[in-house]
């Protein structure tokens, strides 16, 4: 029986309750550990530059592209219980707004933030 949920940048291995990062914060990390993911863009120039996801691109509601307009990345920002942070880059390429890389690679990231939200749900429910 196959246990994993596999996507193209994250494994959740749903036996062992872990998840397995390929593109971004590289690793595995346990379910619950994570408290906290939102979809981002990271600007497309500071990708492999600085830490991930510390140029957030706040754009990308526009039809078409403009000139002069930026490239990005999508991707899912993690919050950890420590307070650390991990990445998952969605886009294998940049993307505008708008376009259809960009639409696919919203819906991947939804799709993914929702597992991980209902992981959160089930192993990291704040105590009252």
């Amino acid at each position: 029986m196959n246990h994993v949920i596999q996507y193209d940048s994250v494994l959740f291995d749903t036996e062992n309750k872990t998840m397995e990062i390929l593109d971004g914060t590289k690793g595995i990390y346990p379910y619950t550990e994570i408290v906290e993911c939102k979809r981002v863009n990271e600007l497309a120039k500071y990708k492999g530059k600085e830490e991930p996801f510390t140029h957030i691109y706040y754009g990308g509601r526009v039809q078409g592209r403009c000139f002069g307009e930026k490239g990005f990345y999508v991707g899912l920002k993690i919050t950890l219980k420590d307070g650390s942070f991990l990445a998952i880059y969605i886009s294998k390429n940049k993307v505008y707004a708008g376009n259809d890389f960009q639409k696919r690679d919203y819906k991947e990231a939804e799709q993914i933030k929702n597992l991980i939200d209902k992981i959160i749900d089930k192993y990291n429910k704040r105590e009252s």
